[in-house]
């Protein structure tokens, strides 16, 4: 039935046909069929994001939710040049969007395509990318919260420019911000983040002598009430 619908695209829309790649792409990478699932996922991808490009001009809100779709779905496929083009992509859209009208929730949800688009650039070894690209997201203006994902990836890819110095300062920022909330409070994931990332890090081969000690202070904050 999948086959189906996959070789017959007039029948149904460009997003029904990538719900169906979606469908088949997760089956394949749940049996461990991962290079299957990237290869039947992104012709729907690339033809998903030139159709919402094309077709719903001035419909910013359909646009991102198509773009972020085709992220999320690269990056849970593990498909790492995947996901960062995609992530440029809606970054492209949203930068694009913010000269044509601002309105209140565009600088947060820009900030929300900024920070895994930074991870996936440190993945690719970009690291002058990511850290001008996080630079770029912490500048701006009118969003709520701490952005504290921006953070720790503008940590990570200093420490892993050999900007030591500043990345240290920025790792303290972070444990800070975690010490000052209560115990239950979300931003307390922030260390569970960095430890999370330091592991992905060091499985690709991308270490530094600094990452015990971060690790160590990271384990502290999440073991201890408050300063």
């Amino acid at each position: 039935m999948m086959t189906i619908v996959l070789e017959n695209g007039g029948e149904v829309s460009q997003r029904e046909q990538f719900q169906v790649r979606k469908l088949l792409a997760s089956t394949l990478f749940s049996a461990g069929q991962s290079d299957e699932a990237r290869a039947v996922i992104e012709p729907g991808a690339d033809a998903l994001t030139k159709f919402a490009f094309d077709g719903f001009v001035g419909d910013w809100d359909t646009a991102e939710a198509i773009y972020r779709d085709v992220a999320k779905t690269r990056s849970q496929l593990d498909d790492d040049p995947g996901a960062l083009a995609a992530y440029g992509d809606l970054v492209w859209l949203l930068e694009r969007e913010m000269t044509v009208f601002r309105r209140n929730a565009l600088p947060d949800r820009l900030v929300d395509g900024y920070t895994p688009l930074t991870w996936y650039q440190i993945l690719a070894g970009q690291f002058d990318l990511a850290i001008k690209t996080a630079r770029k997201g912490l500048a701006l203006e009118n969003t709520s919260g701490e952005k504290l994902g921006l953070k720790i990836n503008l940590a990570h890819a200093l420490l892993l420019n050999n900007e030591v110095p500043e990345a240290m300062t920025l790792y303290d920022q972070v444990k800070s911000a975690i010490f000052s909330q209560p115990s239950s409070a979300p931003p307390r994931l922030g260390a569970h983040e960095v430890l999370d990332d330091l592991d992905e890090l060091a499985k690709r081969g991308m270490t530094r002598p600094q990452m015990d000690e971060i690790r160590a202070s990271m384990r502290a904050a999440i073991d201890k009430p408050g300063q």
